[in-house]
Order: C-alpha cells, then sequence, then structure tokens
C-alpha cells in the first residue's frame, strides 16, 4: 500500500496499491487480516482524495519507466462515481507521477501536485488545466502535499527549494514559506467576485441584533470591502474566513 484514506462518513477506508485501489470497512477489529481479492479501480494507486461529499474519488498514478528506452510513460488522474463505480473522468498527466491530490470546495477543481514539483487545477466540468502553478522547486522529485483551505480560497503546496531560483523567479503565489531545503507556497487559485462573495455568504453569519450591512464585493468597492473585513471581531467571522477573504479581495486589486 502506498496511501489510505478514510470515505467523509468514515465508514470505509480506501487503500491504494501497486496493484490496485480496494475498500475496507473502517469498523474492522483491530488485529483483522482481509484479502484484498476485488479491486474497485485497477490502478497504481500513488494518491488518493475523496470529494468533500464523498460522491467521488481521485486517484493519481505513478509514471512507468521502461528501463530498456528510459521513456517514461505519463500518469493518470482518474476519478470514480463511488455510487455506480464506475469512472467518470480519466486526465492525462505530463508531468510524472502524481504526488499530491486535494479537491476543492465545491468539488469542481482538483490539485494536483507531480512529481515534477508542478501544480495543475484540474477543471472537472471542461476535463481541462485552468491553471499551472510552477514551483520555485520545478524538476526535482516532489512528494507532494496540497490542500485547499476550508472556505477554498487559498490552496497551499509543498515542494523543494532551490534558493537561486527564489532570486531569479517571478512570484508564483501569494506567500512563500521558506523550510530549510523546501518551501510551502500559499496561492490564490482563479480569484473572482463570485468566489469572494460565496465566501462571505458563507461563513459570515447573519446577525439580527447587530446587522453587518457588508455590501456584495464589486470592482469599485474592493478597498471598502477589505476595511470592514478587518474590523470585524473574532466573534463575528472565523478567523479561516476572514483570511480566505482578504487573500481573494487582494488578489484582486492586485489584477487591477
Amino acid at each position: 500500500p502506498f496511501t489510505v484514506e478514510f470515505s467523509p462518513d468514515g465508514q470505509t477506508i480506501v487503500v491504494g496499491t501497486d496493484g490496485g485501489v480496494f475498500q475496507l470497512p473502517a469498523n474492522a477489529p483491530t488485529g483483522s487480516a482481509f484479502s484484498l481479492e476485488t479491486s474497485i479501480l485497477e490502478v497504481w494507486a500513488y494518491q488518493l482524495a475523496y470529494s468533500k461529499d464523498g460522491r467521488y474519488l481521485a486517484a493519481g498514478t505513478v509514471a512507468h519507466i521502461d528501463f530498456t528506452s528510459g521513456k517514461r510513460s505519463n500518469a493518470l488522474i482518474v476519478v470514480m462515481d463511488t455510487l455506480s463505480q464506475t469512472v467518470v473522468h480519466q486526465f492525462e498527466s505530463s508531468f510524472g507521477s502524481v504526488a499530491g491530490l486535494a479537491w476543492s470546495v465545491d468539488n469542481r477543481h482538483l490539485a494536483v501536485v507531480n512529481e515534477d514539483n508542478i501544480l495543475t487545477l484540474w477543471n472537472l466540468d471542461t476535463g481541462a488545466i485552468d491553471a499551472t502553478y510552477p514551483s520555485f522547486g520545478s524538476g526535482k522529485y516532489a512528494k507532494g502535499g496540497v490542500a485547499f483551505s476550508p472556505y477554498g480560497g487559498r490552496l497551499a503546496f509543498s515542494n523543494w527549494l532551490n534558493p537561486d531560483d527564489l532570486s531569479s523567479s517571478p512570484t508564483v503565489s501569494r506567500d512563500i514559506v521558506v523550510l530549510g531545503d523546501g518551501s510551502v507556497q500559499i496561492t490564490v487559485p482563479n480569484p473572482s467576485l463570485d468566489q469572494l462573495n460565496a465566501i462571505a455568504a458563507e461563513c459570515i453569519p447573519v446577525q439580527d441584533s447587530q446587522p453587518l450591512n457588508l455590501p456584495d464585493a464589486t470592482q469599485t468597492n474592493l478597498q471598502d470591502f477589505v476595511g470592514q473585513i478587518e474590523t470585524l471581531s473574532d466573534s463575528q467571522i472565523p478567523p479561516g474566513c476572514r483570511a480566505d477573504l482578504l487573500a481573494v479581495a487582494e488578489a484582486l486589486i492586485d489584477e487591477e
């Protein structure tokens, strides 16, 4: 086994192996042994990730190398409908084995970190890549690590870091945290006014006694919107919500 994941309902564990993806009951007694006979996905699964609602399971495969020719096949990102256990999407990676997977909050995008240290954002509606984020460690083997923030406004991913690249490369994220010979980059994927207002609607509670009167964010009032978010107390807005709103708003302001 290379990777394991709990289903969102906590009832099932899926195991990704070099012989396929298998399901196990999560409430099995300690020490139980299971014979893995029938795989639900016949792929060499290096990474697995459930969608937030548990409806879909994504598997990232290993890019096989022909040691005679030295050629490397492209890895796959396979998406299975967990209800019908049928493959509904299959994408071909051009950047080596899949080293990390994460679903967006709305289940419409898959963030994929490849072994070449490149992050791609796949659109499940179109089957195309919406964005590509070359990291400062591009070209070096990645162990992976990618996650959306709880409200979906930010995307963090880890990679190797060459200090020379840091000074010579253009900025590709809003924040870069250097960790020894590696780094964590945080970016705002595809910022939009619709996304900003959707996050605000989800995580700023309506208070009848003290209405916030927070306007819908528009291109002309973004600075005012940011100012109002910054003045809200922790009792009025969760800190993670504030961080996401400020990150998305500042990304939109930077685009002006």
